[in-house]
């Protein structure tokens, strides 16, 4: 199998397995799951999430995989934010509550909560960019 071919399964893979990742976690919710392996299993949702988003872009990337990885992974992750945002008009790793003001050190929380997720879904991106680069081989040129 040629590079290029590799590099289409690869991709195909990340996003089959986002696919997957998003119907699962659809059903879960449906079936009669105990809390605890539910928590898990989301949690594990959670974190494969952004390295096979970053697999399936960063293996385009070259050299350059695991930025690529990384910066697609963080556009997804923003522009689930903003689209959240628009349509709720909730800040989405916060709360509101209608009627009650938000207290500033929950809005500064929210955002900390929201910078440091940003920052995982970047560094957990590149981690699939840079697989999705190894998994697909060197350049033959190099």
């Amino acid at each position: 199998m040629n590079r290029a071919s590799r590099k289409r399964v690869l991709c195909l893979v990340g996003l089959v397995g986002l696919l997957v990742i998003a119907v699962s976690a659809r059903h879960l919710t449906r079936w009669d799951v105990p809390s605890v392996p539910l928590r898990l299993t989301m949690l594990a949702f959670i974190l494969l999430c952004p390295v096979l988003l970053g697999m399936a872009i960063g293996v385009w990337g070259g050299e350059r995989g695991g930025v690529w990885g990384a910066r697609g992974a963080s556009a997804v992750y923003l522009g689930a934010v903003v689209l959240a945002w628009a349509q709720d008009g909730v800040f989405p790793v916060g709360f509101h509550l209608p009627g009650v003001r938000t207290p500033l050190f929950v809005t500064l929380t929210n955002l900390g909560i929201f910078l440091i997720t940003l920052y995982f879904m970047q560094a957990l991106g590149g981690s699939g960019g840079r697989l999705g680069v190894s998994l697909a081989g060197k350049d033959a040129s190099t």
